[in-house]
């Protein structure tokens, strides 16, 4: 379900019409392998998008099938309780 509400809602257009600018910041708290992200790249060309996992495992998945695909996705490793989350977003998943 979340996916699929982020892909409906994700749309560059929407996104410039809420923000009122084309580069808005993304984050995706417990992004896995960033899928969501990639979706939301592929729509939205001059978003910031960072994800966060506790699984570096999936962040390393992430980060090989962004830059296969060309997608400028930043991925972090942040700890269970919340450390190392930083930045500043215009949304947060």
């Amino acid at each position: 379900m979340r996916h699929h509400f982020w892909n409906s809602v994700a749309s560059s257009s929407m996104l410039k019409e809420r923000f009122g600018r084309n580069q808005i910041a993304i984050a995706d708290i417990g992004c896995s392998s960033g899928q969501l992200l990639r979706s939301i790249a592929e729509r939205n060309a001059n978003a910031q998008l960072v994800g966060f996992d506790v699984e570096q495992p999936f962040l390393e998945i992430g980060k090989e099938r962004a830059k296969k695909a060309g997608l400028q996705i930043d991925f972090q490793l942040v700890g269970y309780g919340g450390e190392g989350l930083a930045g500043e977003f215009d949304v947060v998943i």
